[in-house]
């Protein structure tokens, strides 16, 4: 595999952090107002931001003949994240919410990779990798005590 660059790796740390400071702020959010309070106002950003970048980037559909049914669950997806997270951060504490997170993340790449999964290249899971899943779940179990 290609070393990513710079700019990548800061793309995905910058998404990282992101990822890490959503979920509390989502709680806040619904905390002072309500779950669907908070989900609502997420989904009208990201749909300005949608649209935004819809027409910047050309109008084409979305819906294209012949395209599996699998690569539009990715709303379904979102929404799982962004209505499960404020759930739990303020019950299991942002460290280990965020943990357990990316221990979800680390076994899902693993298994996409593996089984090819949405047009993914098949990948191995070497004990390398099996290695590096069980010492995110370590992590947990430390960030847990």
């Amino acid at each position: 595999m290609k070393e990513p660059g710079l700019f990548l790796v800061s793309l995905a740390l910058i998404a990282g952090l992101a990822s890490a400071a959503q979920p509390s702020v989502n709680a806040g959010l619904a905390a002072r107002s309500s779950l669907s309070a908070a989900l609502l106002f997420n989904s009208v950003v990201v749909l300005i931001g949608c649209v935004i970048y819809f027409v910047a980037a050309g109008p084409r559909s979305p819906l294209v003949p012949g395209t599996p049914w699998y690569f539009y669950l990715g709303g379904i997806f979102g929404l799982t994240i962004i209505t499960t997270m404020p759930l739990v951060v303020p019950r299991l504490g942002p460290a280990l919410a965020l943990a357990l997170w990316v221990l979800g993340l680390g076994v899902g790449g693993l298994l996409i990779e593996y089984f090819g999964l949405w047009g993914i290249r098949r990948g191995e899971i070497g004990l390398d990798r099996l290695l590096g899943v069980l010492l995110l779940f370590v992590g947990v179990l430390l960030i847990r005590r």
